[in-house]
């Protein structure tokens, strides 16, 4: 990722959860990933993908907590009690996370049930907005 990059996912991020402590770093070994800190916990990673012409980013975090207790998780590591948490139709073994309104990512169970991987898609012209 280029140093624009980072500073434009890093924008992005701050403004989707409104929180200006996070912040966007290049992985120090893989240059198609960042990682993503809040204070200096380092909440998952960011990787670049070019597919076809169109470019995205993907950011996942890791989650160990149970399954009830994911939207509490999600709106405390946020610090936004606008954040819930969904159970999609006709799946058992994930769930959507929205900040009120808009669908944001997905939850996806991880292996068992005290683990989670929490799953976001951002697509270049999303950055152009922040």
């Amino acid at each position: 990722m280029t140093p624009e990059e980072i500073i434009r996912l890093e924008a992005y991020l701050r403004k989707r959860f409104q929180l200006g402590a996070i912040e966007v770093r290049q992985h120090p070994s893989k240059g198609e990933f960042g990682e993503v800190y809040l204070g200096d916990e380092r909440l998952g990673e960011l990787f670049k993908d070019e597919e076809e012409g169109e470019l995205s980013y993907d950011f996942s975090m890791k989650i160990e907590t149970d399954a009830d207790k994911l939207q509490t998780f999600m709106r405390d590591r946020f610090q936004m009690n606008t954040i819930e948490v969904r159970q999609r139709p006709n799946k058992d073994d994930s769930a959507e996370l929205y900040i009120g309104d808009e669908f944001v990512g997905v939850l996806f169970e991880d292996g068992d049930v005290y683990s989670y991987a929490f799953n976001m898609s951002i697509l270049d012209y999303d950055l152009e907005e922040s």
